[in-house]
């Protein structure tokens, strides 16, 4: 298989170098594209002035030839190869093999150059222009490492010895995978059987090698400076601990301070956040947790009014 890759890959690169040397090269005072084949006659407008044959140059005046000399000493510029077209205002971000089915954030600008004909894609940025079917050919080409394989469209969160990732794209990569049977360990690719038996974690914690040392706490300010990798059962995302009971929760769902009594239709929250009112009923709020409070009922639709109650959004008109 790899050599069968190598010999598609020499082809590919073959071909290029074929289609690039076929290209033709035209002095930069020309505006129209021309097409230069042996043995023809040029006949392309120099503002006005046609390039006489070689005939015709030897019975000119020297004055009329040192003018032609000078307009045909532009410095080159390339033309487009058999497998481009010129356009006149073409895209800024040019496709590769590399982005197919990916999605490219590219501005509106307009530029002026050689583009792959429809079927064509470019083997890479600034690369030649290649059938679009042959472009898996190119990527397969990767060298990958011990039990590893190439995969043209695989996830982009493997598997670990830690399980999948919980929090994942949907998104379709391209690169080196583990076989069947083997898992990502660090950077290596090992087989599943010889992951270490980690400790079974309790509902809402999930298992991690590295995991920070510092855990969000049912009423203490999360640590924004804290390093460290340490192993074991973590909450999973979303969820904080509850020293008291000893488990994960929804931040919501922390236990209040015994001395914390809140009036009605109000309930603790050690994250504080800012409330909806009757005058301002859409607020947008940080996403920082505030101080712990009483806060309204917001999942059931209850606002402060002005005089400081929570009352429901459909009693505010009343008020």
């Amino acid at each position: 298989m790899v050599e069968q890759d190598s010999t598609f890959l020499l082809i590919i690169i073959a071909l290029c170098l074929i289609f690039d040397y076929h290209a033709v090269l035209l002095p930069s005072a020309y505006n129209q594209t021309a097409i230069s084949q042996e043995n023809e006659t040029r006949a392309e407008s120099i503002e006005g002035t046609l390039i006489p044959s070689e005939v015709e140059r030897f019975n000119m005046s020297s004055m009329d030839q040192d003018y032609i000399e000078d307009e045909m000493n532009y410095p080159p510029i390339r033309e487009c190869s058999i497998l481009e077209e010129f356009k006149e205002c073409g895209t800024a971000c040019e496709e590769t093999c590399d982005d197919l089915r990916q999605l490219i954030i590219c501005s509106q600008e307009c530029v002026p150059g050689c583009f792959c004909k429809a079927g064509y894609t470019r083997e890479t940025k600034g690369g030649c222009c290649i059938p679009t079917a042959l472009c898996p050919l190119i990527k397969r080409s990767t060298v990958c490492g011990p039990n590893e394989e190439y995969r043209q469209c695989g996830t982009a969160c493997p598997r670990t010895c830690n399980g999948i990732p919980e929090d994942c794209t949907q998104k379709c990569v391209d690169g080196c995978f583990c076989k069947e049977g083997f898992v990502l360990d660090l950077d290596k690719c090992i087989p599943e059987s010889s992951c270490r038996v980690t400790e079974v974690c309790r509902e809402n914690e999930v298992y991690r090698k590295c995991g920070s040392p510092c855990q969000e706490i049912c009423g203490v300010q999360k640590e924004t400076a804290c390093t460290g990798c340490i192993e074991g059962c973590f909450c999973k995302l979303g969820y904080v601990t509850e020293e008291k009971a000893g488990i994960c929760v929804k931040p919501e769902d922390c236990i209040p301070p015994k001395y914390v009594k809140c009036p009605g239709n109000e309930t603790f929250t050690y994250c504080g956040s800012c409330e909806g009112s009757c005058q301002n009923q859409m607020v947008s709020c940080p996403t920082e947790c505030g101080s712990p409070r009483c806060e309204c009922l917001a999942r059931n639709n209850y606002v402060r009014d002005k005089f400081g109650a929570c009352i429901h959004i459909s009693d505010c008109i009343s008020k």
